[in-house]
């Protein structure tokens, strides 16, 4: 029985370091072409993962904004939050 979510798949290395990422994958993954993915060095190689959105990076902003003290440094407010 093979567990879809840790399945393998092989490609080779292109001339200019270019690799093919299985279908399967990129479906699963939403990787179109012209997407960004990061490259993370590990002790056992390489992980290749989709870059994380704008959208993603604006909604977190918009949701530590929302909760962040007004008129309060990001200095300031680690000195409280040390303090407690």
């Amino acid at each position: 029985m093979t567990d879809e979510s840790s399945a393998y798949s092989y490609s080779r290395v292109g001339p200019k370091g270019q690799i093919v990422i299985s279908k399967r994958l990129r479906e699963k993954y939403s990787i179109q072409p012209g997407k960004q993915v990061e490259q993370i060095e590990t002790r056992g190689g390489v992980l290749i993962k989709p870059a994380p959105l704008l959208e993603d990076w604006k909604r977190l902003s918009d949701k530590v904004g929302r909760k962040w003290p007004k008129k309060v440094s990001s200095v300031e407010a680690i000195r409280e939050n040390r303090e407690k």
